[in-house]
């Protein structure tokens, strides 16, 4: 998927979401495309797992620690999931933290689940 969001504002989150059952997964994993690697920090990914807030999400629900711009390329973010289970809200996307517009890629949203086997 392709987000692009004008950061202007110097703020700003978009994202996708969707219900999904997270019972057997211990991760989730998504891949980001940047086209160059910079010092300055212009994006973050935005994650969001667990029970959707009544009033909808807003950007103060995300994890945004990653920065997307600490690669050139494809890069897989991971997100410990393990303290959830059943039906949750999963989203995806990005937050602008720089007075520019950027646009990213993502894909390949997984949920990894525990080895079985140990």
């Amino acid at each position: 998927m392709a987000l692009y969001i004008e950061g202007s504002a110097d703020d700003g989150t978009i994202w996708v979401e969707q219900p999904v059952n997270i019972t057997r997964a211990r991760t989730v994993t998504v891949d980001v495309y940047s086209e160059q690697q910079s010092f300055n920090r212009l994006s973050e990914v935005a994650f969001f797992a667990g029970k959707k807030p009544q009033d909808g999400l807003s950007e103060s629900d995300f994890n945004r620690e990653n920065d997307i711009e600490d690669h050139a390329g494809w890069k897989t973010y991971s997100y410990p999931v393990d303290d959830l289970t059943g039906s949750v809200t999963l989203a995806v996307g990005m937050s602008v933290v720089w007075e520019t517009g950027v646009r990213r890629l993502f894909d390949n949203v997984r949920l990894v689940e525990a080895d079985s086997s140990h």
